[in-house]
């Protein structure tokens, strides 16, 4: 009860008591709001980032796919290619052995 007495009588005479707290908390409360601007800005920036990353992920993802897609049809010519050179092979061996049977 003393303090406020006390208190009461310093502010009466126009001296606040609490000014170095006031004055603390103030500097307190600008350095937070500088920090939130900050971490607002650093935010944003990773935001961008992020989402640039999920676009190139997906770009890549698309290309990927795209050479599968490239490498399964070039897989079935290669097969198919094999098949027609094992098929003149055979015709070939044919007609050989044909034509050692007519030299003979």
């Amino acid at each position: 009860m003393r303090q406020y007495f006390t208190n009461l009588m310093t502010a009466l005479r126009g001296h606040n008591p609490f000014e170095l707290e006031l004055q603390r908390v103030r500097d307190d409360y600008n350095r937070v709001v500088e920090q939130v601007a900050q971490l607002e800005k650093v935010f944003g920036s990773v935001k961008k980032q992020t989402e640039k990353a999920i676009c190139d992920v997906n770009s890549y993802q698309r290309l990927v796919e795209n050479l599968r897609k490239r490498l399964s049809e070039k897989d079935a010519l290669i097969d198919s290619m094999k098949e027609d050179y094992q098929q003149r092979i055979n015709n070939y061996k044919t007609e050989i052995a044909e034509l050692q049977n007519r030299a003979n």
